[in-house]
């Protein structure tokens, strides 16, 4: 390459860059030189450029070809039990209360509404079939009247504590002692109850005087008072006083109690204890009817220290009669 110096006579007919080294200058009549450049200083950088406009997207590349199957995964851990349910309740609050395989109690929440407001009545029904027609239970002092009842009824002997029945085709039958076998005679239940004569004890009609009948050395103070008269109608839920023994501290007394829909016979032993104290049993009693009524006992002490027995029922009594049997 020639030296630069040595040009002479003649004309640059171009110059070449080929690397920031320097350049070279080729003359008219094709010599060549080579001009070497110091290196440049490298200044500050000069400010970011606003970003350009973004390109158009560019056509979509075909698709690849499928991987391979992967291997197979190790095998998992075992899951824990499940749990299950083993009773179910709806409370009367109306939540749901779950009972777990684990022993665990849990309140699922309300299940169940407030009850709603009451539906209008329905339509009436179809009147049924006639029933068949109801018993009666008679009363009679003595043994039934044959021409009266009809099949099927039932009939006390108040006077001597007998219950005949049902009424068949051919009359009343044969009569049962209410008094579970005792006799009705007056000395038979004195010597029943007392042990025998003179041994105390008293036998009579409620309403009836108790004089005549000997006080014995084991018992009776003779201050019997049966206070309330044979067939005597009651109201409902009102007590009556029906036997008093002014200083005894014990008696048994029998009742038959007639409503409109049944009767009922019990006897019912009564006691005083210490003070105040007193109490009551029924002994055993027999129900008539379709629908008895239920007595309600009161014993109590008297103001003398006695014992007293009231009595009030659920319905109306049209009749109530009784006797004392012991004091």
């Amino acid at each position: 390459m020639a030296d630069l110096q040595e040009v002479q006579g003649g004309g640059i007919r171009d110059i070449r860059q080929v690397d920031p080294e320097g350049f070279t200058l080729i003359t008219t009549d094709d010599r060549v030189f080579r001009i070497a450049l110091p290196p440049g200083v490298v200044g500050p950088m000069g400010p970011k450029g606003d970003t350009g406009p973004r390109g158009e997207a560019g056509e979509m590349g075909s698709p690849g070809a499928d991987g391979r199957d992967g291997r197979d995964g190790m095998n998992g851990n075992d899951g824990r039990n499940g749990v299950s349910v083993d009773f179910a309740q709806v409370l009367k609050d109306g939540s749901l209360a779950l009972m777990l395989s684990t022993g665990d109690v849990i309140n699922a929440g309300k299940v169940v509404g407030p009850e709603g407001p009451q539906g209008a009545p329905g339509r009436p029904g179809v009147p049924g079939p006639a029933g068949e027609d109801g018993r009666t239970i008679h009363s009679f002092a003595g043994a039934p009247d044959g021409a009266v009842g009809e099949a099927g009824d039932y009939a006390i002997d108040h006077s001597n504590w007998r219950i005949y029945g049902p009424k068949s085709g051919i009359g009343w039958g044969g009569g049962q002692d209410l008094l579970a076998g005792r006799q009705n005679n007056l000395d038979a239940q004195i010597r029943s109850f007392s042990g025998g004569p003179g041994k105390g004890g008293r036998f009579f009609g409620m309403g009836a005087p108790s004089v005549g009948i000997a006080a014995g050395s084991g018992g009776g103070n003779g201050n019997l008072q049966p206070i309330l008269q044979n067939d005597v109608a009651v109201p409902a839920n009102t007590p009556q006083t029906v036997a008093v023994d002014l200083q005894g501290d014990a008696m048994v007394v029998d009742l038959w109690a007639q409503a409109a829909q049944g009767t009922l016979f019990v006897e019912v032993a009564v006691s005083k204890g210490n003070g105040t104290d007193t109490g009551y049993s029924s002994v055993y009693e027999v129900q008539m009817g379709v629908q008895p009524p239920a007595l309600t006992f009161t014993p109590s002490v008297t103001a003398t220290g006695g014992l007293q027995l009231a009595v009030s029922s659920d319905v109306a009594l049209t009749t109530l009669r009784g006797r004392v049997l012991l004091l």
